[in-house]
């Protein structure tokens, strides 16, 4: 569970994480320690879309750190084959996840087509 402001959130939950390192994220009184150990930010840093980790991996559903090492966007694709993207591709109006995680739902009518892959 991760702390945002006075809720809770389970990591699995975070857009754009990947299943794998959702123990990285799991709530910790001191914050979120970025994955290359560079940085221990507050926990509602995480998602905000400003980067604060040198490798990226505070910014797992947003665009904000596209370039660096860790800034990956996973898609869950159910019913389908989970994709991996670079963040680069997070909110640039094109539907690149079968399930049109990768952009926002307010901006860009991305349909759910992974049923029909």
């Amino acid at each position: 569970v991760l702390l945002l402001g006075c809720s809770y959130v389970a990591a699995e939950s975070i857009r754009g994480l990947h299943p794998a390192l959702a123990d990285r994220y799991s709530s910790d009184p001191s914050g979120f320690k970025c994955l290359d150990d560079s940085a221990t930010i507050p926990s509602e840093a995480v998602n905000d879309d400003y980067c604060d980790c040198a490798d990226g991996s505070d910014e797992p559903g947003t665009a904000a750190c596209a370039g660096r090492p860790a800034a990956k966007f996973y898609c869950r694709n159910r019913g389908h084959s989970p994709l991996v993207l670079s963040s680069s591709r997070v909110g640039d109006g094109i539907c690149d996840c079968c399930d049109g995680t990768d952009e926002p739902r307010d901006v860009t009518d991305c349909p759910n087509r992974c049923l029909v892959s």
